[in-house]
């Protein structure tokens, strides 16, 4: 079954996103999370050059989805969404990638490093202090070479990760902690109503209730947009978990690229609809009256096409 946040399509699919270079962090962000374990299992396996080759193939079937339901609805004479180039999204991403790599990581003092670096120390003195009656000369040389050898790397990867977002090397790949910390899941209370409004909120309410049916709708005018009672919008309240917007996009992007390999007409369904949304709400610039005309005939083409095969495949069309 498809799952999508039939609110949050709606907000960002059908007007269109403009901060498309936050999205793309978070898209790489929540690959890199959903991916832990499986990067874990590489340590000591893969080269520096093959875990970022290897992060972009991850990142780029959810990238393609945002170029073609966002970027490609950017511009007019679009008449089928196949339109990428998949060497220049590469190219994005790798470049993305460089850019954090190189930009400001964690606030992390001299003091604190000084701190950490002391512990560190201390564990290995008290390790020493335990056993140096049992060690031979031999060992108690080989512990103290070790042992220094272990704290200056914790020195290195505490200045390193004060310096960069994203760190990716032989055998590991990280990300900051204030970067992880930027797209952790909230709290209820960390955050007030007011603050989680607008088209380009922060953090996005967790549960909603979600479209949950195999089918593309066949009328999205209002979907997402269905009638509360006033009881329920009197008791509506944030939920007890908030997302940052970049995780909800992510997994809806994630939903496109499952329903484009099983169902492509559902897909095109979608994508063609989407479109025509766009081009209601004047999102397009300098499209025609004539593509309007040929994407309203586009869609109800395709709609009687799949309602003709539920049809026959059901008996009767399911028309929502």
């Amino acid at each position: 079954m498809y799952k999508i946040n039939k609110e949050a399509f709606r907000r960002y699919f059908f007007w269109g996103i403009n901060n498309p270079e936050e999205l793309l962090e978070g898209i790489m962000y929540f690959i890199y999370e959903n991916d832990l374990f499986e990067y874990a299992q590489i340590k000591g396996k893969m080269t520096e050059e093959e875990i970022r080759e290897a992060f972009i193939q991850k990142i780029k079937p959810l990238y393609k989805q945002y170029y073609r339901f966002v970027e490609l609805n950017n511009k007019s004479q679009v008449l089928d969404y196949e339109q990428e180039d998949e060497k220049e999204l590469e190219e994005r991403i790798r470049n993305k990638i460089e850019m954090l790599r190189n930009s400001g990581g964690e606030e992390i003092t001299q003091e604190q490093i000084q701190n950490e670096v002391l512990k560190e120390r201390q564990k290995y003195e008290r390790i020493y202090e335990q056993n140096k009656e049992h060690w031979s000369e031999e060992d108690k040389v080989k512990w103290s070479r070790e042992s220094m050898q272990k704290v200056a790397k914790t020195r290195r990867e505490l200045e390193e990760r004060a310096r960069k977002i994203l760190i990716i090397k032989d055998n590991d790949i990280s990300y900051s902690r204030a970067q992880r910390f930027k797209y952790a899941i909230l709290p209820e209370g960390s955050i007030t109503k007011e603050e989680n409004q607008g088209k380009y909120i922060e953090y996005a309410t967790y549960k909603k209730e979600d479209w949950n049916k195999k089918q593309i709708p066949n009328d999205l005018e209002t979907w997402g947009e269905e009638p509360k009672n006033e009881q329920q919008n009197s008791n509506e309240r944030i939920p007890d978990k908030l997302r940052h917007w970049t995780q909800v996009v992510s997994e809806i992007l994630k939903t496109l690229d499952k329903v484009e390999k099983e169902d492509p007409k559902a897909y095109k369904d979608l994508w063609l609809r989407t479109r025509q949304n766009r081009a209601k709400n004047g999102t397009i610039p300098e499209i025609s009256k004539e593509e309007i005309d040929w994407l309203d005939n586009a869609c109800e083409e395709l709609r009687k096409e799949r309602l003709q095969e539920e049809k026959e495949s059901k008996g009767e069309p399911e028309i929502e």
